[in-house]
């Protein structure tokens, strides 16, 4: 049998459900569980249970973007897109991303590493979500090397993080 190689593969994302299509299966979901008891009324939890399951939800849909956005090529291990923007795994980000130190300028993505790197380099020591490389916007002229901006995104596991 032939190896496959990565140019023979072809992605064909799968079909989604219409909205209404969606709604229907939701609302014979929620029917059943309400046979079946274990379904309540959302004014019986509290404000600090609501805004758990809200977070939850803007975490998955950040992912789930991920997740398909990475399922055409899912051995990539780095993305270059300079000026563009990062492919987050979770809503959250850097709150500021710092000045150039050499020029004070405004720096930029560049490039992101991915966490399917991880399964190359078979380490226990090292995890990351992915790591966003922030640069000179100006490309400042140094000799050498130059110091830049790396942030450091973790995977949040939304059934741990809810203990």
């Amino acid at each position: 049998m032939e190896e496959e190689s990565m140019h023979d593969r072809v992605y064909e994302p799968k079909a989604k459900l219409s909205e209404e299509e969606n709604a229907k299966r939701q609302l014979a979901e929620l029917e059943r569980l309400k046979q079946e008891g274990k379904a309540g009324a959302l004014d019986e939890l509290s404000e600090a249970e609501l805004d758990q399951y809200s977070s939850d939800q803007v975490e998955d849909k950040t992912f789930d973007k991920f997740k398909e956005r990475i399922s055409a090529d899912p051995e990539q291990v780095l993305r270059y897109e300079r000026g563009g923007k990062p492919l987050w795994l979770s809503p959250k980000l850097p709150q500021a991303i710092p000045p150039c130190g050499r020029c004070a300028g405004r720096r930029v993505f560049e490039f992101q590493i991915m966490p399917q790197l991880l399964n190359s380099l078979n380490s226990e020591q090292l995890d990351w979500g992915t790591l966003v490389c922030y640069t000179c916007e100006a490309s400042c002229d140094v000799q050498g090397y130059a110091e830049e901006y790396i942030f450091r995104q973790d995977v949040l596991n939304v059934d741990t993080a809810k203990n």
